[in-house]
């Protein structure tokens, strides 16, 4: 069994640190401390170790001192939860998590965190999803996008993509996805809010969408975001004109 000494000596290497080091850490305690089939006291250990090791090492660099370190592992391990054992005035503090932050399941069974601990960033989800300020509408509108209604998907995805204004990983991959729903209202939908988001992965739909032999409204909003233009300076541009910016601008092929 790797002992505390061994994962710290592990770790400090990996770091490409003096191999003499670790020989001033004391560690004191053994697991297990917490309820867990894990060694998470010593992980807690080890880890402030080596960070307290590397500031004692920073030190005796600049001064010429060597500095001693040492860490109890059920003191690290409390360290670790430390926010459970936290009172205020005596008392337990309010709850520390949001009732919307977490981890909510989507709706291709992948999952995506929520953070809104702080107050405008929890504003901010609940403008751009258009749902309550409630945890159960969040994940709710997060599946909407596969709901097998089309009118469903077209307002989650208007919800997602037009009407807010954050960007992520999760909400662009969405979109993409939904580029090839069988509905137009929600593929161009979803063509706007990447086009917002000048994300050019939507310019093959974009040149689909201008086989049109009129332009329009959504497919002139998503070139104008490309082109970094306001949708009124193409009121009066025909599919044709659009197209010859894309590939002006992008140097597509003709």
């Amino acid at each position: 069994m790797t002992t505390p000494g061994d994962a710290l000596r592990e770790l400090w290497s990996l770091g490409g640190g003096d191999p003499s080091a670790p020989e001033r850490v004391a560690l004191t305690g053994a697991d297990p401390v917490l309820p867990s089939t894990f060694r998470v006291g010593t992980a807690a250990q080890v880890t402030l170790a080596a960070a307290g090791l590397a500031a004692a090492e920073l030190w005796r660099q600049r001064s010429g001192r060597a500095q001693r370190v040492a860490v109890d592992l059920r003191a690290a391990a409390i360290e670790f939860r430390s926010e459970r054992y936290l009172r205020i005035a005596g008392k337990n503090p309010p709850p520390m998590w949001d009732p919307i932050a977490g981890v909510y399941r989507t709706g291709d069974g992948r999952f995506v965190r929520l953070h809104t601990n702080f107050a405008h960033h929890r504003s901010r989800v609940v403008a751009l999803l258009g749902c309550a300020d409630a945890r159960e509408s969040v994940a709710g509108l997060l599946k909407l996008t596969r709901d097998p209604d089309d009118e469903v998907r077209d307002w989650a995805v208007f919800g997602l993509g037009v009407l807010g204004d954050s960007d992520s990983s999760e909400i662009r991959e969405a979109l993409l996805r939904c580029l090839s729903d069988a509905n137009q209202d929600v593929y161009e939908e979803a063509a706007v809010g990447l086009g917002k988001r000048q994300d050019q992965r939507v310019i093959p739909k974009l040149q689909t969408m201008l086989d049109e032999p009129e332009l329009s409204p959504r497919a002139r909003e998503t070139a104008a975001s490309l082109l970094g233009l306001d949708p009124d300076d193409l009121s009066e541009w025909t599919t044709a004109d659009c197209r010859s910016a894309l590939i002006n601008k992008f140097n597509l092929q003709r």
